[in-house]
């Protein structure tokens, strides 16, 4: 099975990437979009699709949805969430599962470019941790050879399956505007093609429980932030 999660977009053209690799079921979400530098190795190179090459958009009709749980209505600053990705498909022959999820800024500007706050695994949770080649973004994605089991429930059927993950706000001193979680999933058939299979997407945004910050930078300046 293999496919590629098809293209999301925020204010600067942020696309999404979810590739499920024969046998490994790997992952990787890059930012496409945008005019800097840093980027033109994304996503990481032992991460891209091969072999069955990839999914178009939407890979297949499906009425199901991936979304993730347990948002807050605003973030407080340096407060650590514990969350989920759920994709939801009622479809009986929907036996493989995979997904990727991200937290960027969405000023319009060179911050679009960064992972707003700090995206980890849960404890004891089927995912792992993937990093843009340039390190600007991170992101969560299955993991199938996971400790903790299969993290694509290979032969699981719905009709929801879920992935634990935490997520901490951009600390006091960081910039306090609003976060969009970007996530992508795929329910397959557990085929060993793309034909059948279904992906979806979804954007959810929240705004900082304080004053939004409204001053910007350079783009030399934050390059030097992250060195």
């Amino acid at each position: 099975m293999h496919a590629r999660i098809p293209e999301v977009r925020h204010l600067v053209a942020a696309t999404m990437l979810l590739a499920i690799g024969l046998g490994a079921w790997t992952s990787a979400l890059a930012l496409s979009g945008g005019a800097t530098p840093d980027k033109s190795n994304n996503p990481p190179p032992n991460e891209t699709c091969s072999k069955a090459g990839c999914h178009t958009p939407m890979g297949g009709t499906g009425t199901g949805k991936v979304e993730v749980i347990g948002l807050p209505g605003c973030y407080v600053a340096g407060q650590t969430y514990n969350l989920k990705v759920r994709i939801t498909d009622a479809d009986a022959t929907r036996l493989r599962w995979g997904f990727e999820v991200g937290a960027l800024y969405t000023e319009g500007n060179v911050w679009d470019n960064f992972s707003a706050g700090t995206i980890d695994n849960a404890a004891g949770a089927r995912t792992k941790k993937v990093t843009s080649a340039d390190t600007q973004r991170q992101f969560i994605t299955h993991d199938p050879s996971s400790a903790n089991g299969d993290g694509t429930y290979a032969g699981t059927a719905g009709p929801t399956i879920e992935w634990d993950f935490k997520w901490t706000a951009p600390a006091i001193g960081q910039r306090q505007t609003q976060v969009c979680f970007y996530v992508a999933g795929l329910a397959a058939d557990n085929g060993e093609d793309r034909a059948g299979d279904r992906t979806y997407t979804n954007k959810q945004c929240l705004p900082p429980c304080g004053p939004v910050e409204t001053h910007s930078k350079t783009w030399g300046e934050v390059k030097s932030h992250y060195r």
